[in-house]
């Protein structure tokens, strides 16, 4: 992609960037978070394939509700397997993540307030996920419970705390992309790219109207099933910008060592062009 050469070629922005010795670590941060997403993806596709492929053979949707009612011992092996594949790929993937992003915290440069936000991106990154955890844990109240509505039937009601902690982890996970994407953007006007620029200014955008869709979806509609046409194309919508996020975070790492590259040392040669006079 191309990038604002005029900037570039400005001596005090090249003595900027001498000045912060930390652009390769954050690359190499951002390096690891692409093999973190990318081995969240693999580890999704093979468990879902252990899942699926003992079912491959049913004719029809009440055998398959058969076959799990009445499980026999390699089936539950199966499906043990395809479970495991799917936590630890999961494990694993967000541990390089969290990684990843420690690792531009602790380099990004204190211009444009990268390292702030990219501290208060690694708060949502880890209080998320525990958050939502705490109610599995023994002596916590769970999440849901189990009522008898008017009619006798059974259905499952949050409760308050549940219904608390899971929106309060719902809105930090909201939060880490908005600021990992803030992150995004401070690089990005510290290496002088407008192009850049530009794209996560378009991603930001488009990741704070998904969150207005979603927050309208969970709390505006209650009737799930008659609006699921709304909710698919929410998680279409979803899978789009999330491929969008990625690679535009190829790209930012990409203009990192394109900076890098080109980075004068401060005791090289000037170039020297004789003048037309003193050629003759």
């Amino acid at each position: 992609m191309a990038v604002d050469d005029d900037d570039f070629l400005d001596p005090e922005f090249h003595a900027t960037l001498r000045a912060e010795t930390g652009w390769h670590e954050v690359s190499k941060g951002f390096a690891q978070m692409l093999f973190g997403y990318a081995g969240f993806f693999v580890s999704c596709v093979m468990g879902i394939m252990i899942l699926v492929s003992p079912f491959l053979g049913a004719p029809t949707l009440a055998r398959v509700f058969g076959m799990l009612q009445n499980p026999t011992p390699g089936l539950m092996w199966t499906i043990m397997g395809g479970l495991a594949v799917l936590g630890l790929g999961s494990f694993f993937s967000y541990w390089l993540i969290w990684v990843g992003e420690l690792k531009c915290m602790i380099y990004a440069p204190e211009r444009e307030a990268a390292r702030w936000i990219m501290f208060f991106c690694m708060t949502t990154l880890c209080a998320s996920p525990v958050l939502s955890l705490i109610p599995r844990l023994p002596g916590v109240p769970q999440m849901a419970e189990l009522k008898k509505g008017a009619r006798g039937e059974i259905k499952v009601e949050m409760t308050r705390t549940g219904m608390l902690l899971q929106g309060t982890s719902e809105m930090l996970a909201y939060g880490h992309s908005i600021l990992f994407t803030l992150f995004l953007r401070a690089i990005a006007v510290g290496l002088r790219s407008k192009p850049h620029i530009n794209l996560v200014n378009l991603n930001l955008a488009i990741t704070l109207a998904l969150i207005g869709f979603t927050l309208y979806l969970r709390l505006g509609v209650k009737d799930i099933e008659k609006h699921l046409p709304l909710v698919l194309a929410c998680v279409g919508l979803w899978l789009l910008q999330t491929i969008f996020w990625i690679t535009l975070l190829v790209l930012v790492r990409g203009l990192i060592e394109s900076r890098m590259a080109n980075l004068k040392s401060p005791f090289a040669a000037p170039t020297y062009s004789p003048s037309p006079m003193r050629a003759r």
